[in-house]
């Protein structure tokens, strides 16, 4: 995903850089579409991701630390993934 994505931004920044892995996709997904749109899929889908995953990142963290401050069995029963 990083490959696809790093070559994604590459080719925005400057659509003359080689970009073999969405070449490789386009050929090989065969969906009529452009490099131009199967860019903006994966930029688009990068940053959905980053976006999800730091807010789970965001939880883990956030009950991790509640874990760890937990002192009885009542105060680790009552956490919730929230």
């Amino acid at each position: 995903f990083t490959k696809q994505e790093n070559e994604a931004r590459a080719w925005l920044a400057n659509n003359t850089v080689n970009t073999p892995f969405i070449d490789g996709l386009l050929v090989t997904r065969d969906l009529g579409e452009t490099k131009a749109e199967l860019v903006d899929k994966i930029i688009l889908n990068a940053d959905a991701y980053a976006t999800a995953y730091s807010q789970t990142l965001g939880k883990f963290q956030k009950i991790s630390k509640k874990i760890a401050a937990a002192t009885t069995k009542d105060e680790l029963s009552m956490l919730v993934w929230a």
